[in-house]
Order: C-alpha cells, then sequence, then structure tokens
C-alpha cells in the first residue's frame, strides 16, 4: 500500500468517526455555530429513542404450574397411572412443546447461517404407580416429566 493511500484510509475512518460523535453529541458541523467568545456550545448527548420490542417466545411453549398428571411413562415405555389421593400424590411444573413431537423451527434464527427446532426435555420424577386398569398397590417409580425446551441450532 502507497504512503497515500494509507492516509486516504486514515482520513475515512477519522471522518466516520466525527461524524458518529456530531449526531451522538451534537458537535457543530462548521465553524458558524461558534458562540461569540470562540467556543463551542456545551455538547449534550442525545438518547436514541428505540422502541424496545416486547418480549418473544423463542418456541411456543405449553407451561402447566402444579399440574398433577393422571397417567404417566416409565423408563421402560410403559404407561402408568399415577397415584393422586390423601396417602400419595404427584405433582409438578410441566413445560413442553406446544407443537407436541414436530420439533418446529425456532422463533428469532438466522434460518440463512442455522436450521433449529424446539425440543422439548425431560427429567425423571419418583412417583408412586401402577398399571391401568389393575386393582393392585402403587409402586414408587421413576416417571418422564417434560421440564425445560431447548432450543438447538445447527450451522446449516
Amino acid at each position: 500500500m502507497y504512503q497515500h493511500d494509507i492516509l486516504r484510509v486514515f482520513v475515512i475512518i477519522t471522518m466516520k468517526r466525527y461524524l458518529l460523535l456530531s449526531a451522538a453529541y451534537r458537535l457543530p458541523l462548521d465553524t458558524t455555530e461558534l458562540i461569540d467568545d470562540g467556543f463551542y456550545r456545551v455538547a449534550q448527548k442525545k438518547s436514541l429513542d428505540i422502541p424496545v420490542p416486547e418480549a418473544e417466545h423463542v418456541c411456543p411453549t405449553t407451561i402447566m404450574k402444579r399440574h398433577r398428571p393422571l397417567f404417566g411413562h416409565m423408563g421402560n415405555g410403559s404407561y402408568v397411572e399415577v397415584q393422586q389421593d390423601s396417602e400419595h400424590h404427584f405433582e409438578t411444573t410441566f413445560v413442553e412443546c406446544t407443537e407436541g413431537h414436530h420439533r418446529p423451527q425456532c422463533h428469532g434464527i438466522d434460518t440463512v447461517l442455522y436450521s433449529s427446532e424446539c425440543v422439548t426435555l425431560y427429567e425423571w420424577r419418583s412417583a408412586f404407580v401402577r398399571l391401568p386398569g389393575l386393582d393392585v398397590n402403587f409402586i414408587p417409580a421413576k416417571i418422564k416429566v417434560a421440564s425445560q425446551l431447548a432450543d438447538t441450532d445447527s450451522d446449516s
């Protein structure tokens, strides 16, 4: 690069910075805004009135607080009845994708660079269960609970 090219780049960078500062702090662009004593007016910072967008969910979500399910699934996939009576009850907060298992795209993700999907994450919780329709005692077991959502992003 030649010296005049370096100087030109420096001047362009300096002018961009000055123009940005003059817009933000209302610095005068010429000397006609000088006060009689030769000083510039006090620089006042301008606030940018940019509206803050409302909060949006990345994934369509269903949240059930203090939910008491009557049925659930065990680790081996068995569909079971959950004990919900005065002796024992199971209560938790369920958070899951509204779209079910279709794994819809996340809202607000750059789809040109990334592909994304909303996935329900599960955890195992202790409850008293039995096979539905049987008149046997409930036994302690772990059942699957929708606990949170994950926004999975991957490079395209």
